[in-house]
């Protein structure tokens, strides 16, 4: 499963658009004059701890996604663990290839055997 905040996938593409809009929609603001030096000021000021809560909240939820869903290499172990099972059951010094069952939706895992 892909990492859903990586700009690959749909999750990181919103992210990197909402950041952008917001950038430009200060930046629109700030060129209008609708802010004055003060607001300006408060915004340079509290930048820095809005973008620190943001990847605190971005770490968080990235661990909770990790922890509810398995992850990649837990999936790498079980599927590692059920080819050595299946070799294993199997005789490579056949010449047929030992074919490990996976899930549906997936295709089979094939151990050719050695030349």
């Amino acid at each position: 499963m892909n990492n859903p905040f990586t700009t690959a996938a749909s999750g990181g593409v919103i992210t990197r658009y909402i950041i952008a809009m917001a950038g430009a929609a200060l930046t629109v603001i700030g060129f209008l004059g609708w802010l004055d030096v003060s607001q300006t000021e408060a915004l340079k000021a509290n930048i820095p701890a809005f973008a620190e809560a943001v990847g605190v909240i971005v770490m968080v939820g990235m661990t909770t996604y990790a922890a509810i869903t398995k992850s990649s290499s837990d999936k790498a172990k079980a599927v590692s663990v059920a080819v050595d099972k299946g070799v294993a059951d199997g005789d490579l010094t056949k010449s047929a290839p030992v074919v490990i069952q996976t899930p549906q939706g997936t295709p089979d895992i094939v151990v050719q055997p050695p030349k």
